[in-house]
């Protein structure tokens, strides 16, 4: 009886040690890593290390950083795979669900989606900008894929980093000087990865040659040699996304894109590449769904608007808007190997463009009208983004800047607005107080090559000041 209220004693005390140590996290106390040593010793002898993993999978990463310095066996659970994937990472995106990033110049922003204008907050990179153009491309698990094009020679070089670690993997050169390109990190599950865990991170890059077609290429973020591996396709053409979703959408271990522009003269369809098999197929429209009667096909053979996909209810989904753009189906792939398509839904966009003041009547034939996917956040919201034209200011207005009177007629003005779609309800919303969107973010502790040789600000501080010395 005395040895089990010892332990009982034992246990009830490491308990509020343990407490003490999350409550100081959430003030932010510096006392903690400081008198560490001590703490971690007493909670490892008086409660189990699977108590003690199910409280810091719990915490944010930033703290999390910090008690790697606590105890060996702290520093080994927190940098684990196993740790970081399946416990901490799922943790943290349940914690913020609605953090979004938004891009203004080379500068990316968060924010809650839920209140958007009390939260936004810059997120540091890793590296200076310098004289680059800084991209946004792709995020994923915490994990930012930017493009650089550097200035002066037109090159576009790409990074993936974690702004929360300050780690971060310098892709290999491609050469590429087109704009018109696809940088996306994709996440391979089922890999047979050199460290065990399973799983690793790839980045797909799809963009069009100088000098005519389209190269694919694909890079794996565990190989000491970080190299491009060609991937055969069949694309005559690749346009750059309008912004639409950083995330193409991965339904039965594929990513999807509708590519090219489409002709009426050649079969529509969408690229989906296989993440685990590293090859492209194509993937066929409903045949209703550009049928003569829409008018979907300019006098020139191409068609007015872009086709779009997204995922949803776990099938893949289109959306395709008809020649006058004021009506979106919205067609689900219910038989993914058979090709067979099922019309779910019409959004009548008509509402839309009523409540946001734009006058579709009077667009003329060649300016651009887009409504696509942004982010889904679950089955029942799926937030869009319309891209359309609006009436130039007149000349006495104090948003003209021109200094000849009537300049501004022959210019083209466009505006962007997002609103939500509930896929269940079939109803729309639209959504104030947003500036941009470009993808959701999550922070985690995961590393963009965990087997590789990564680098980090202060390793490469610590480099140049060892060359300095010698």
């Amino acid at each position: 009886m005395g040895k089990n209220n010892r332990e009982r004693k034992a246990t009830k005390q490491g308990r509020k040690e343990l407490r003490s140590v999350k409550q100081s996290v959430s003030t932010g106390e510096k006392s903690v890593v400081e008198s560490s040593q001590m703490t971690a010793q007493s909670v490892s002898n008086c409660l189990p290390m699977e108590i003690v993993t199910e409280i810091l999978s719990r915490l944010p990463p930033e703290p999390l950083l910090r008690f790697r310095s606590v105890c060996k066996s702290w520093r080994d659970l927190i940098d684990s795979h196993d740790f970081i994937h399946n416990l901490h990472l799922p943790r943290a995106r349940a914690a913020s669900p609605t953090n979004l990033l938004y891009q203004r110049m080379n500068d990316l922003f968060c924010f809650d989606y839920e209140s958007p204008a009390s939260t936004s907050r810059k997120i540091r990179l890793p590296f200076p900008t310098g004289d680059r153009d800084v991209s946004l491309t792709s995020c994923r698990d915490g994990l930012l894929c930017l493009s650089r094009l550097n200035l002066r020679t037109g090159v576009y070089s790409f990074n993936v980093v974690n702004p929360i670690t300050g780690k971060g993997v310098h892709l290999p050169q491609t050469g590429c000087r087109s704009a018109l390109h696809t940088c996306q990190l994709l996440w391979c599950p089922d890999h047979e990865s050199v460290g065990g865990g399973g799983g690793v991170y790839k980045v797909l890059f799809v963009y069009r040659e100088t000098e005519g077609g389209v190269r694919s290429l694909v890079c794996t973020l565990h190989r000491m040699d970080l190299t491009w591996r060609r991937i055969p396709n069949s694309f005559t053409t690749w346009d750059n996304d309008y912004g639409e979703l950083k995330e193409s959408p991965c339904v039965n271990g594929a990513v999807h894109r509708v590519h090219s522009y489409l002709r009426e003269d050649l079969e529509c369809g969408i690229a989906a590449f296989d993440i685990h098999q590293e090859r492209f197929t194509e993937i066929g429209f409903p045949p209703d769904c550009c049928s003569p009667e829409k008018r979907c096909w300019s006098a020139s053979g191409y068609l007015r608007h872009v086709p779009r996909v997204a995922e949803l209810r776990g099938l893949l989904a289109l959306f395709h808007m008809d020649g006058s753009g004021t009506f979106m189906e919205t067609w689900l792939l219910t038989d993914y190997y058979g090709g067979v398509w099922t019309k779910d839904h019409t959004i009548c966009l008509t509402v839309l463009y009523k409540e946001l003041h734009l006058d579709m009547r009077n667009r003329g034939p060649k300016e651009s009208l887009h409504v696509y996917p942004v982010v889904k956040f679950s089955d029942k919201e799926l937030v869009m983004r319309i891209y359309a034209p609006v009436p130039p200011p007149p000349p006495s207005s104090s948003s003209c800047c021109c200094s000849s009177a009537g300049c501004c007629s022959s210019a083209r003005f466009f505006t962007y607005e997002f609103f939500s779609y509930d896929p269940v309800l079939k109803n729309t919303t639209i959504l104030s107080g947003i500036l941009d969107i470009n993808g959701l973010y999550v922070e985690s502790l995961v590393s963009p090559c965990e087997t590789t040789t990564t680098t980090t600000t202060k390793e490469n501080k610590k480099k140049k000041k060892k060359k300095k010395k010698k």
